[in-house]
């Protein structure tokens, strides 16, 4: 994948959302409109797809930032903290897939030999989900990215209710409660609004984290 420039980031970026935002928007609409029968149906299935953007957003847009960065060729020593931690565990990604002795004492020989001075390169799968983006998980990406997780970690007990109530839906359980919360249509109603804005809070960070890197290349 290639993202040369913050036009086409954020076309990314734009594209990966809407799409999103219109499913959500739909399954929103039928489950206000329903009556009590079918809204009971609409509201698992809601909250099943809600859950699948909050992932699918998260680890796409994640990945789309990654590929700017490396198309960027931004040098190590120019990287924050975390960025950096990303570039050098991407690198031992590709040793875990040698998983030979001679790959680690290669990697060994980069960060001696003025590794900081090379471009960072960023592998996609340090963007690991779990197929299951609790908080935890959450912030796990924000640190990898860069991007300070304060203004979320308020929200960090609904996310995790939403994931809950999706593992228990998916498991197939007919009761849905997590940390003595029911899912209802109010309650899913409040959940959705939350992590809606988390999102397009993602969304404006990733774009915001990436013009820092705009001159380079």
């Amino acid at each position: 994948m290639k993202i040369r420039t913050l036009d086409e980031l954020q076309a990314k970026l734009d594209e990966s959302s809407s799409w999103r935002r219109a499913e959500i928007t739909y399954f929103h609409s039928q489950l206000q409109s329903s009556k009590a029968i079918a809204q009971k149906h609409y509201l698992r299935a809601a909250t099943a797809l809600l859950y699948a953007h909050w992932e699918g957003l998260i680890k796409e847009q994640a990945q789309f930032y990654l590929a700017y960065l490396n198309a960027k060729k931004i040098p190590n020593r120019e990287l924050t903290p975390g960025l950096l931690a990303s570039s050098l565990r991407s690198r031992l990604v590709l040793l875990e897939l040698s998983g030979d002795a001679k790959g680690q004492k290669g990697f060994a020989t980069f960060l001696l030999e003025g590794g900081l001075e090379e471009n960072a390169l960023f592998k996609e799968e340090i963007i690991d989900t779990g197929a299951n983006l609790s908080w935890a998980k959450f912030e796990q990406i924000l640190v990898r990215l860069g991007i300070s997780d304060v203004p979320y970690q308020v929200h960090r007990k609904m996310i995790d209710r939403v994931v809950g109530w999706r593992n228990h839906i998916a498991h197939g359980q007919h009761w849905v409660k997590v940390d003595e919360t029911e899912l209802t249509v109010s309650t899913f109603f409040e959940a959705e609004e939350v992590i809606v804005n988390i999102m397009k809070e993602f969304k404006r960070d990733i774009r915001l984290a990436a013009s820092n890197y705009s001159s380079s290349a």
